[in-house]
C-alpha cells in the first residue's frame, strides 16, 4: 500500500493513504486530494495508483509539477521519491496496508498541525483511518454519535482531538529572537535573497530609464505597488512558516494570480497602516476646535505624539494577527489588545526588534545611496539589505507566535 506526504519531514506535514484508482490534486475542494495553497492549480495533477506502481501526470498546471528540480509532464513514482506541485512538496511513501486503518489511536492527540483544507488554521481534530487533521470547519457529525464527537467527512470514523504540543519555554524567545539575525543565511537563503534582489533591480531599472518622463513616474508607481504588495505577500509567508515550525527562508511566492499575490496582500498593507497610523494622522490634519482650544499646541503636539506611539506599539501584533488570519479578522482590535496584555513582556521585546529592525529598513537607502552613489550598486546593495531585515523582522513576529501561542489565546477563541 502507498501513502502520501505533505510537506514531509516538517511541523505541517500530514499523510493520505492512496487506494488504488485515480487521486486528483489540486486547489480546488472537489480533488481527491485537496491542496490549499496559492501555487497549486485548481486541478493540479493526478496520481495513478495501482498495486505496483504510482503514476504522476500534470494536468496544464500553472506553476508546473517537479521532480528534484526538473519539470515533470508525466513519470512513475517510487517510494521515497519526493516532487512538487508548485511550492507544495510532497513524497511517496510504502506503507503496511493497516498503518492507515488502525483505530487503536490515543483518545487525545498531542501535535502542532494545520489544517488539511486551511493550512493557516491550526487542527483541532485527527481522523485515525486516514491520517488527516483538520478545524472545527471540516469535520460533521453522523446520526447516532452525538454532537460533541466530530467525525471523518471522508471516512466517517470519530476523530480525536488535537491538543497543540507544549511551545517552547517563553524565557526561550529572546535567544530565539537573536537568532533571528542569522536566519536569512541559513539553507539557500543567501540564493533566495539574491534573486529576489535581482529581480527588483531590473524592474527598478526598466522604470527609471524610462525614455519619458510621464511613463517613468507611471512606471515607478506601478514599482511601488508591486514592490509594497508582493513583498508583503512574501512577510506573510515567513511569518506563517516560522510560526509552524520552519527554520529556513521560503521560497519567493508565485506569480501566477496577481489578485492574490500583488493586489490583495498591497489593500491588506493599506489597510494595516490606517488602522494603526491613521488616528494620529487625522488627530496632526484635524481636531475639533473647542478641544483645540483647550489643549493648546503642546497638549495637541502630545496627542498627535501619543497616537503614534500607540500605533507602533500596536503595528507588530496587528501585523502578526493579518499574516497568520490572511484576512482582515486578524485586526479585530479586542483581539489584538488582548494579545498583547496576555504576553506584555515577550511582546515588548518583540515590537523593540521589531521597531529597531523597521527603522534600519527605512533609513538603509539613503545611507547606501550616499557611500555607493552609483546607481544600480545603490539599488543592489538596497535591495539586499532591506530584504534581509524584513526577513529578520518577519521572523521575530513568527517566533513570537510560536513561543507564545498559549498565552496569545487565539486558539482557544477559535475553538469556542
Amino acid at each position: 500500500m502507498f501513502k502520501l506526504v505533505v510537506n514531509p519531514r516538517t511541523e505541517a506535514a500530514w499523510e493520505v493513504p492512496l487506494a488504488e484508482g485515480v487521486h486528483t490534486l489540486g486547489r480546488g475542494s472537489d480533488n481527491t486530494i485537496p491542496l490549499d495553497h496559492e501555487s497549486v492549480s485548481d486541478r493540479h495533477a493526478e496520481l495513478a495508483v495501482t498495486k505496483a506502481e504510482v503514476r504522476l501526470r500534470d494536468l496544464g498546471s500553472g506553476a508546473g509539477t517537479f521532480l528534484g528540480d526538473e519539470p515533470v509532464d508525466e513519470t512513475i513514482l517510487l517510494p521515497g521519491v519526493r516532487f512538487r506541485l508548485g511550492r507544495v512538496e510532497l513524497e511517496l511513501v510504502e506503507a503496511p496496508a493497516a498503518e492507515a486503518l488502525t483505530l487503536d489511536a490515543p483518545a487525545v492527540i498531542t501535535a502542532s498541525r494545520s489544517c488539511q483544507f486551511h493550512p493557516r488554521v491550526e487542527a483541532l481534530w485527527w481522523c485515525p483511518r486516514c491520517g488527516r487533521f483538520f478545524c472545527a470547519l471540516c469535520v460533521t457529525t453522523q446520526p447516532g454519535r452525538g454532537a460533541d464527537r466530530p467525525c471523518c467527512r471522508s471516512c466517517g470514523v470519530a476523530c480525536r482531538p488535537v491538543v497543540p504540543e507544549e511551545p517552547a519555554d517563553a524565557r526561550g524567545f529572546l535567544k530565539l529572537a537573536v537568532e533571528a539575525f542569522v536566519y536569512p543565511l541559513r539553507g539557500q537563503g543567501p540564493w533566495v535573497l539574491g534573486a529576489g534582489t535581482l529581480f527588483f533591480v531590473v524592474l527598478e531599472g526598466v522604470a527609471r530609464l524610462a525614455e519619458f518622463p510621464l511613463l517613468g513616474l507611471v512606471l515607478l508607481i506601478l514599482l511601488g505597488v508591486f514592490t509594497t504588495g508582493y513583498l508583503f505577500q512574501y512577510v506573510k509567508e515567513i511569518v506563517h512558516t516560522t510560526a509552524m515550525g520552519r527554520d529556513e527562508l521560503p521560497d519567493w511566492p508565485d506569480l501566477d494570480d496577481w489578485m492574490e499575490d500583488v493586489l490583495r496582500p498591497f489593500a491588506q498593507m493599506l489597510v494595516l497602516g490606517v488602522v494603526c497610523f491613521g488616528p494620529a494622522l487625522v488627530a496632526e490634519v484635524w481636531m475639533p476646535a473647542g478641544l483645540e482650544e483647550r489643549l493648546g499646541m503642546a497638549g495637541q503636539a502630545g496627542v498627535v505624539w501619543g497616537l503614534r506611539i500607540l500605533g507602533m506599539l500596536v503595528f507588530p501584533m496587528a501585523m502578526l494577527g493579518l499574516a497568520m488570519a490572511d484576512g482582515l479578522a486578524g485586526l479585530n482590535p479586542v483581539l489584538l489588545l488582548g494579545s498583547i496584555l496576555r504576553i506584555p513582556g515577550p511582546y515588548l521585546v518583540a515590537a523593540g526588534l521589531f521597531e529597531a529592525v523597521m527603522f534600519l529598513y527605512w533609513k538603509a537607502p539613503d545611507g547606501l545611496e550616499k557611500w555607493l552613489p552609483v546607481p544600480v550598486l545603490s539599488w543592489i546593495a538596497g535591495y539586499l539589505a532591506g530584504f534581509y531585515l524584513v526577513a529578520v523582522a518577519a521572523r521575530v513576529l513568527g517566533l513570537l507566535y510560536r513561543t507564545q501561542r498559549d498565552r496569545l489565546g487565539w486558539e482557544s477563541d477559535a475553538r469556542r
